[in-house]
């Protein structure tokens, strides 16, 4: 069972990319396309694709054709996943890169979670 806690021995991008594949994804039942996020810590490079099908999402670290690539570090990205930052602004401060389809992405960040504490509609 995937909780709103991840444990302690998982990453914020594992626990949020889990939670994707685990619950349906009705926001995205028009999209169709692949987004890859590159994710930097210090010299390293991790890569997460996120395949979406209509709103069949499944997420995998095998490479892929993407559609739109996003390119930030670790800290921002647990920051965004976690709703403490949010992508868009972070994206106009220019502290992520993007490659690609801006419409799969715009679709793509309804999925982050706002504020902590902050009230769902």
């Amino acid at each position: 069972m995937i909780t709103d806690e991840p444990s302690s021995d998982t990453s914020p991008a594992e626990a949020f990319f889990a939670r994707l594949e685990a619950e349906p994804q009705p926001l995205l039942g028009g999209a169709h396309g692949t987004l890859r996020f590159d994710v930097t810590h210090e010299k390293t490079t991790t890569s997460w694709y996120v395949n979406i099908d209509h709103g069949d999402v499944s997420v995998s670290r095998s490479s892929a054709a993407a559609d739109v690539s996003v390119t930030l570090d670790e800290a921002l990205f647990d920051d965004v996943v976690t709703g403490r930052k949010n992508s868009v602004s972070a994206a106009l401060r220019g502290e992520l890169r993007i490659e690609g389809s801006p419409q799969l992405l715009n679709l793509f960040q309804r999925l982050f979670p706002g504020p902590p504490g902050g009230r769902s509609t």
